[in-house]
């Protein structure tokens, strides 16, 4: 992997539960990092919705960053105002030097 191929600036952000303006608690995001990645297009397709009927479109999609303990698939994605749910997180070659995250995009990224 050649690291002039890290073109785009993303942030990747942790859950956390917030205060709502009338006291209440609701989930939220918080930023963890905003590494430089690497994006690559897999598939897409329309499911259909389960709560409001309709069909909804769904991608996959992988970016490889550089190595950083700590990341999750409770976190995700954020690129040009596009949330990615993290699916999957691999260490490239077991040596701590690349993250793959494997992401879907569409349905249930915001929360």
């Amino acid at each position: 992997m050649d690291s002039q191929q890290l073109n785009r600036r993303i942030s990747l952000q942790s859950p956390v539960i917030v205060r709502s303006p009338s006291g209440g608690q609701v989930p939220g995001w918080i930023e963890y990092a905003t590494p430089w990645a690497r994006k690559r297009d897999l598939s897409g397709n329309e499911r259909a919705a389960t709560s409001h009927g309709g069909k909804v479109d769904e991608a996959r999609t992988e970016w490889i960053i550089r190595y950083r303990a700590g990341v999750l698939p409770a976190h995700r994605i954020l690129f040009a105002g596009q949330a990615y749910r993290i699916t999957h997180v691999k260490d490239l070659d077991d040596a701590r030097a690349w993250l793959l995250l494997t992401c879907t995009s569409g349905v249930a990224t915001d929360a």
